[in-house]
């Protein structure tokens, strides 16, 4: 999940404004270096590395000394503040297409020896970048946001700035919900499935996605961002497809066409320019050819977003959801379900343990091109409030989120029995405790400022003549937090981690202009290796007829032969 950022600019370090043009400063380095070296910041920024971290690391002693002074300054801009970053995504992607574009003029005038300008000047372009982006002109940016809220669309205001669109992604959600997609199919339409192995020529359906996953996770050892491929292999005639060789030196490039075409190929071997682009490229192509085919089957004028939304309620809440809580909230004796007959309006899933009652609502919401580049506050809150509070289009009323979440506690409070009989039987309905949990997909709606007005708004509206003992704070959790906590916890139990959290949002006190808000995603636990639960995964959703076991001996047998 992103944090907050406040992102260095080139007067924000030096004070004041460079002496030189972007493309001076260039002049002289090769341009294969500069695409390489952005690489791997992308790689470093997905795999978490700090600003700081990567300065360091891209600082040789020969910079730290003829370029003291500048340096220097960099260094304590980022140190003086956690919040404060030179390298990010949406400034690389920026900076990746302005060395696209000059590519033929930057190899034409490259020095013998670029090693004594490339880092120093990497750093000033970067800082020049941070600031055409964002330098905001709008003179009432900040203005207008109430004092009830300042606190929170403060950050997610200046948030947003630093968000890419479709950028952020996670490699363990992504393989999941491949896998759930595909074991969708499975279930419901084993025809059109191997319509789409054949396609592809895929016999082990289990371990072609696995090495699709192998080859993404390389993105962690940012040390080593490049992959090779013999030719042979079924992924090597995609990655030719996608190289950014053949765009080299257009003018202008299309943004869209620089995040197709995130591979630069030298020496046989494939290099990841943006890792996030190639794996949500290689995701979206078996997603949009799995659409390709369940529309020629049944129904011809179905749209991309229409089928989207059919994913959204039979893959992403029916099956990654479930499992992702089902997995999370291991400990034996736990009561789950996700539907009653006899109770209108039950929550996408409800959970007890003892007297401990959750009650989750999953939304599916993206984030659109016009919430991102709107700086407004006023069309910030209505796009958050649509979502997760009151949707008022269309003139009528349709409750969402924590809306949502008051009316499920209003109807427990009057008809839990029906729900949950042996709870009444064990507990008092007086020592029940309600915990309201919205768990979302989109990484924007998890982060800690949008819930702590999602935490305000929720309290104006909460049921206070209920005969529970206690309706706890709203929680918010990103649906990729449980994936990586059940893929990683030694025994899975988020009951505990949510007790934690809960107490630390009792005892918050907002301080400052720029308040760390407390983060469900910062409450540690002890881990183990993920390699095992992912296949336990991969067991329990099946997406072909054989086994992963039957699928592993068959090609240990055609490489003996």
């Amino acid at each position: 999940m992103a944090d907050f950022a406040v992102v260095l600019t080139y007067k924000d370090v030096f004070g004041y404004s460079s002496p030189h043009e972007i493309i001076d400063l260039l002049k002289g380095i090769s341009p294969e270096t500069l695409l390489l070296t952005l690489g791997k910041t992308s790689a470093s920024l997905l795999a978490g590395t700090n600003s700081l971290q990567i300065f360091n690391s891209y600082t040789s002693s020969y910079t730290n000394h003829h370029f003291r002074t500048e340096i220097l300054k960099i260094d304590f801009r980022l140190r003086s503040n956690s919040h404060n970053v030179l390298f990010n995504e949406k400034s690389n992607f920026h900076f990746l297409k302005m060395v696209v574009e000059n590519y033929a003029f930057l190899n034409e005038h490259t020095l013998e020896d670029d090693s004594e300008i490339l880092e120093i000047n990497f750093f000033r372009v970067y800082l020049l970048i941070n600031q055409a982006i964002y330098d905001s002109n709008n003179s009432n940016f900040l203005k207008g946001i109430p004092a009830e809220h300042f606190l929170e669309f403060a950050q997610i205001l200046m948030m947003k700035k630093t968000i890419v669109e479709q950028q952020e992604t996670d490699f363990f959600s992504d393989f999941l919900k491949i896998k759930a997609q595909l074991h969708y199919f499975f279930l419901e339409d084993n025809e059109l499935l191997n319509q789409f192995y054949k396609l592809h020529g895929i016999t082990n359906p289990d371990l072609w996605i696995f090495e699709i996953f192998r080859i993404l996770t390389l993105a962690n050892n940012y040390n080593n961002n490049a992959f090779y491929v013999e030719d042979d292999h079924w992924i090597a005639d995609y990655c030719d497809g996608i190289l950014v060789n053949k765009i080299i030196g257009k003018t202008p490039v299309n943004d869209i066409e620089l995040k197709l075409n995130s591979l630069y190929k030298k020496d046989s071997k494939y290099y990841v320019l943006n890792w996030s682009n190639f794996g949500q490229h290689l995701f979206y192509k078996i997603t949009y050819q799995l659409y390709e085919l369940y529309k020629k089957k049944y129904d011809s004028q179905l749209k991309f977003d229409a089928y989207k939304s059919l994913i959204s309620d039979k893959v992403s809440e029916k099956i990654v959801f479930r499992k992702a809580v089902e997995r999370s909230f291991g400990r034996k004796g736990t009561f789950i379900s996700y539907g009653c007959e006899s109770f209108l309006g039950f929550p996408d899933c409800y959970l007890r343990y003892n007297n401990f009652v959750c009650i989750f609502e999953f939304k599916d919401n993206e984030l659109s091109r016009e919430f991102l580049s709107n700086e407004s506050y006023q069309f910030a809150k209505t796009f958050i409030d649509d979502r997760f509070i009151l949707n008022t289009a269309n003139g009528k009323e349709k409750r969402k989120g924590i809306s949502q979440l008051v009316k499920v506690i209003e109807s427990l409070n009057e008809n839990i029995q029906k729900v949950d009989p042996i709870l009444l039987s064990k507990y008092k309905k007086t020592s029940v405790e309600i915990v309201p949990i919205l768990v979302v997909s989109e990484s924007m709606f998890s982060q800690p400022a949008v819930e702590s007005y999602l935490t305000k708004e929720f309290t104006k509206i909460k049921p206070s003549n209920t005969d529970f003992r206690n309706i706890n704070d709203l929680v918010m959790v990103n649906v990729s937090t449980l994936i990586h906590y059940f893929l990683n916890a030694e025994k899975p139990d988020f009951l505990p981690i949510l007790k934690i959290y809960l107490d630390k949002k009792k005892r918050l006190t907002a301080k400052g202009m720029v308040p760390d808000f407390p983060s469900i995603d910062n409450i540690p636990y002890r881990k183990i290796e993920k390699a095992k639960q992912l296949v336990e995964m991969a067991r329990e959703l099946p997406i072909c007829d054989i086994d992963l076991d039957e699928q592993l001996r068959k090609v240990r047998e055609t490489r003996n032969k």
